[in-house]
């Protein structure tokens, strides 16, 4: 049923994987108002950020690719959001420069909220950091499920 799961996982990497229990729900930024099912990564402060779902319906599987300037950000860590309980939430920060984020979950995710928070180690006389975004969603069948993504604004 949910083969593609463990293709996603697998392509997340083994080890290396520091997510953490869920964290305590907080409210996801708006930065920019979102037309259908969206991810976003929006700044919170500083090097830290939240990667948040908007009006997500039927996603049973993710995979978030987060590519960084490691000259700026180093040291990434990651959290498991409150949206995400029920499932697998596998990290990987091996690459410098990339953080791979895979998530399973069952129930299927539908609404706003919290996926994951970012943070990482600035480095000092630099901001931002952030290159690019991608995210693969899919439903509980392993069908490929249209979303926007909204990157960071510097």
């Amino acid at each position: 049923m949910l083969g593609w799961a463990a293709l996603a996982l697998g392509a997340c990497g083994g080890g290396g994987g520091n997510g953490t229990p869920a964290a305590p729900a907080q409210a996801p930024p708006t930065s920019q108002a979102p037309s259908g099912p969206a991810v976003e990564l929006a700044a919170l402060s500083g090097s830290a950020y939240v990667l948040a779902g908007h009006a997500l319906k039927n996603v049973g599987g993710m995979q978030v690719d987060i590519a960084y300037d490691p000259a700026k950000l180093a040291n990434p860590r990651v959290t498991q959001g409150a949206m995400v309980t029920g499932g697998a939430f596998v990290v990987n920060t091996n690459l410098a420069g990339e953080v791979r984020i895979a998530l399973v979950t069952s129930p299927p995710l539908a609404g706003d909220g919290t996926l994951a928070t970012l943070s990482f180690d600035q480095a000092a006389g630099t901001t931002g950091g952030i290159m690019s975004v991608a995210v693969s969603v899919y439903d509980q069948n392993g069908a490929v499920l249209p979303i926007s993504i909204i990157p960071p604004t510097p």
